[in-house]
């Protein structure tokens, strides 16, 4: 094997490992939104199922796609993916803590408040997004939606807008798994295949 062919071997490898990390934490965060929301739109009781995915693709996965992104200096995926994994760590923990003893649920106001805030937060990552393809950006303009009516339906207590929080969170959700799937099959073909998934 001549010292060309090593080279691109190398480069392809690598490009192909940069494609797997940010989409494996596009699939961690749109898979676990996808379970979360069918919850809170009824379809589901909450369950060791909902709360270990949480933890472990939605929390432990994501974070250590945030650190590998830092490690390539993407400090906007590594922002991103570090501060949804412990989103989703810190909202199993809403549900384990009080069972464990250590405080108790939080009203709906706390909750407005919480979702409030990450919704703000995901505003700041949306308008900072220069360089990230448009169905990322679909992906945050969808959870700041979602946020949002969510924060809502939890300070006037209305089922109705709960229940369309919910529906916003799966499109959040699936807009993240087509975000991912672009990603990897873009990157394998070597051309645009399903659009919006490349940088501008």
């Amino acid at each position: 094997m001549n010292k060309a062919h090593l080279q691109f071997g190398q480069s392809s490898f690598s490009a192909s490992c940069q494609s797997s990390v940010s989409s494996s934490g596009l699939f961690g965060f749109g898979l676990c939104a996808i379970f979360f929301n069918l919850f809170q739109a009824g379809l589901f009781p909450v369950d060791v199922t909902i709360l270990a995915m949480g933890v472990f693709y939605g929390g432990v996965s994501q974070i250590t796609v945030g650190l590998m992104e830092w490690h390539k200096n993407n400090f906007f995926g590594a922002a991103a993916f570090v501060s949804f994994g412990l989103f989703w760590l810190s909202l199993v923990g809403f549900f384990v803590l009080p069972e464990a003893g250590f405080g108790v649920v939080p009203d709906s106001m706390v909750l407005s408040a919480y979702f409030l805030l990450w919704g703000g937060f995901t505003l700041i990552l949306f308008s900072s997004a220069r360089q990230i393809s448009r169905s990322v950006k679909l992906v945050l303009i969808s959870l700041v939606a979602y946020f949002a009516i969510f924060s809502l339906g939890e300070a006037t207590g209305s089922i109705m807008i709960g229940r369309f929080a919910a529906y916003c969170g799966l499109a959040g959700g699936c807009a993240a798994l087509y975000s991912g799937t672009a990603l990897i099959v873009n990157q394998v073909f070597g051309r645009t295949v399903l659009p919006g998934g490349q940088p501008r």
